[in-house]
């Protein structure tokens, strides 16, 4: 999600700081970082991702079944690759 930069800015701020998650959010934010670039391979991986959990929010599929399939969708893409060497 997107939390504008001022409150002013944001017509969705009483709503989230309402949200029961927020507390989460909030607290894990110091450990929050760009996770999709750690592998060269990174941005091939967010089209699969993404249509999962769209489909996990929707309620299209369960969060678990969402994950398992994004995960063998992902695995199956990458396998393509030659691994990346340390």
């Amino acid at each position: 999600g997107f939390l504008a930069p001022r409150r002013s800015a944001d017509t969705q701020l009483k709503k989230i700081l309402n949200d029961p998650h927020f507390d989460i959010v909030a607290d894990e934010s110091p450990y929050a970082h760009g996770y999709f670039a750690i592998h060269p391979q990174s941005r091939a991986v967010r089209p699969y991702l993404s249509a999962e959990i769209e489909a996990a929010i929707l309620g299209k599929k369960t969060p678990e079944q969402a994950l398992k399939d994004a995960d063998k969708a992902i695995n199956d893409m990458m396998a393509k690759y030659k691994p990346v060497s340390k």
